[in-house]
């Protein structure tokens, strides 16, 4: 009995400085989103002359505003690159699609899979069961948004850029994904499965008693 008693109090304490850590992490993101929307109005209230192109292709392009020097889509610099791009384009624009697709495909969804966390392991601290049906839903939520960020916002991305701002003047596009997120995502998927097992043989189990 001890030894369980022992057991579970090292449990929550190492639930507690996961949860620290991950409020730490929520705060860092809210605080990253604010400022994005502040810089966002900023480049949006600021003149197209203010902006001036580098280079006349994807991912060598820079922007200066304000004289300061920032680098467009050096933030997902590995989502797709789109190849051959004809015709003008607006860099303002460009920075305007490419903040605005960051904060949704990006920013918004791994917000969500660190908030989901955090739901779940409040639970287990008040002693609810790991396979209780509020945690399989979670983390059949964190298998699907992971799959999303690994196989479709990098190709979400490359389309908002070309058809939003090159008004899909490009002679080639490539796409790259990012296996190792979605993978992860098919795990959950996997252990979300054995969560509802698990919560059957408990079922099964308590019946019995």
């Amino acid at each position: 009995m001890q030894e369980q008693m022992e057991r579970l109090r090292k449990i929550k304490t190492s639930c507690r400085v996961i949860r620290g850590f991950l409020w730490i992490m929520m705060g860092l993101m809210a605080l990253f989103a604010v400022s994005y929307v502040w810089y966002g109005i900023k480049v949006a209230a600021a003149p197209e002359s203010a902006f001036t192109a580098a280079e006349n292709r994807f991912g060598g392009l820079s922007v200066d505003m304000a004289g300061q020097n920032f680098q467009v889509g050096s933030s997902v610099p590995s989502y797709a690159s789109p190849v051959g791009i004809r015709g003008a384009y607006s860099p303002k624009t460009l920075q305007m699609v490419n903040m605005g697709l960051g904060f949704v495909l990006v920013l918004v969804p791994f917000s969500a899979v660190i908030w989901e966390i955090l739901r779940i392991l409040g639970r287990v601290m008040v002693g609810e069961s790991p396979f209780c049906a509020e945690n399989i839903r979670a983390v059949k939520f964190l298998g699907f948004i992971l799959l999303f960020l690994g196989l479709a916002s990098k190709i979400l991305y490359l389309l908002g850029i070309t058809y939003l701002v090159f008004k899909g003047e490009v002679s080639g596009m490539s796409f790259l994904f990012d296996y190792l997120v979605a993978f992860t995502g098919g795990l959950l998927l996997v252990l979300a499965r054995i969560f509802e097992y698990g919560s059957y043989l408990q079922s099964e189990y308590d019946a019995t008693l």
